[in-house]
């Protein structure tokens, strides 16, 4: 679809991604997990099934951060949300289509909106009605978030409008009527337990990426010398 990050070639440099937007927060706190090879007494490592093992947790090195590029296929992730509200991997249709809609890769969704779409999903199987996009931005809208040192510093726009300069932290979701408690008010902790996962089957591969057209600067499609479309690999939702 119309936006969606192509795998890069082979041999292509990683990409430098603008983050100058992104709070200091989130540029600025190392994870606990950076750097170690031998494992880590806080990891917490069950990210999908025990049955299956279509994923692996990858560490940052020194200097990566939560908001940097960590590569074509590979999500950066807050520990919190397979510990201690329930997600594994892959994640599920309602959360794709979040993700895609919002155009965010999971870390940049607060963790209590995170647990809000848990819940939502869960509320919803126990109902026996469908989970649809459509009803989960029924009862929930965005939050846009500035971070109390912006506001400090007059970026914070009553209005809404964003300003010059400006930076952002997590985006949040908010309820329109009351459904669902938060999961803390003041969630502590969670901003430097994080790390990656990447999908190491075919079979995990399968839920982070499609096949489609190939098409250049213009939008149009690439075709080979016979004229067939050429395809390459798309990423479901953002990394």
């Amino acid at each position: 679809m119309e936006g969606d990050q192509p795998r890069p070639e082979e041999g292509t440099p990683r990409l430098i991604v603008d983050i100058s937007w992104v709070a200091n927060e989130a540029r600025e706190t190392p994870s606990i997990f950076s750097g170690c090879t031998g494992g880590h007494k806080e990891m917490f490592y069950e990210v999908e099934d025990p049955s299956v093992s279509h994923w692996e947790i990858r560490v940052p090195p020194p200097g990566r951060r939560i908001c940097s590029n960590w590569g074509w296929g590979t999500i950066p992730v807050y520990q919190i949300i397979f510990e201690h509200m329930g997600y594994r991997l892959p994640f599920t249709d309602l959360e794709v289509a979040v993700f895609r809609y919002l155009r965010v890769t999971p870390s940049q969704l607060h963790p209590n909106s995170m647990a809000f779409l848990r819940a939502f999903q869960v509320t919803c199987k126990f109902l026996n009605i469908a989970p649809t996009l459509k009803l989960f931005f029924h009862a929930f809208f965005l939050q846009r978030s500035c971070p109390k040192g912006e506001k400090a510093k007059g970026k914070a726009s009553k209005s809404g409008e964003v300003l010059e300069g400006s930076r952002f932290g997590w985006v949040s979701f908010r309820q329109r009527r009351s459904l669902f408690r938060m999961y803390e008010d003041s969630i502590r902790g969670f901003k430097e337990r994080y790390y990656a996962v990447r999908p190491i089957t075919s079979e995990g591969w399968k839920h982070v990426c499609y096949r489609g057209a190939k098409r250049d600067a213009r939008g149009e499609i690439v075709r080979d010398p016979s004229g067939a479309a050429v395809e390459v690999d798309y990423g479901t939702f953002p990394f």
